[in-house]
C-alpha cells in the first residue's frame, strides 16, 4: 500500500512539471509588430512596415485605430440627447447683447469672429494658450 502511494506521488509530480512546462511555453513572448512567435519586434523583418492590424492583416496601424470598419454604417447607430434648458443664455458684453453657451465648467470662453466685431473688436492680449477639447490628443 505504501508503494502505491509513492507511485501516485511521483505521477502527480510529473503532471505538475509537464503542466508547468506548457504554461512556460504559453508565456513565451512574440513580436508585437507582426505577431510572429519566432522573433521579437526589435528583430522583426516587417519592422519597416510598422505595426500590424490583426483585424484585416494589413500593416501600418493597429486594429483599434483601423479606418476600415467591419460593420457597415447601417449596422451601427449612435445617438445623444442634450437638454436645451439652461444651455444658452443672453449675455451683455461691451454694451452688446449676445447669446452665449453657458459652460460653467470651462476655464475658457470662445467667441465667433462676427461676435467679436459686434462688441467693437477690443484690443486683445498677446497670449498664447493651448486649447484642447473632446477628440483632441
Amino acid at each position: 500500500m505504501k508503494e502505491n502511494m509513492t507511485v501516485r506521488g511521483k505521477r502527480s509530480e510529473e503532471k505538475k512539471s509537464s503542466t508547468r512546462n506548457e504554461t512556460e511555453q504559453k508565456a513565451v513572448r512574440r513580436c508585437y509588430l507582426c505577431g510572429d512567435w519566432k522573433h521579437l519586434a526589435a528583430d522583426s523583418p516587417m519592422k519597416s512596415k510598422g505595426t500590424k492590424c490583426f483585424k484585416f492583416q494589413e500593416y501600418g496601424h493597429v486594429a483599434p485605430n483601423c479606418s476600415k470598419s467591419s460593420k457597415s454604417s447601417e449596422d451601427t447607430c449612435s445617438a445623444s440627447y442634450l437638454s436645451q434648458r439652461n444651455r444658452c443664455k443672453e449675455v451683455e458684453i461691451a454694451h452688446s447683447k449676445l447669446i452665449a453657451l453657458n459652460d460653467t465648467g470651462s476655464d475658457l470662453s470662445l467667441m465667433r469672429a462676427d461676435q467679436y466685431i459686434q462688441i467693437g473688436a477690443p484690443k486683445l492680449n498677446n497670449r498664447i494658450l493651448k486649447f484642447r477639447g473632446f477628440g483632441s490628443e
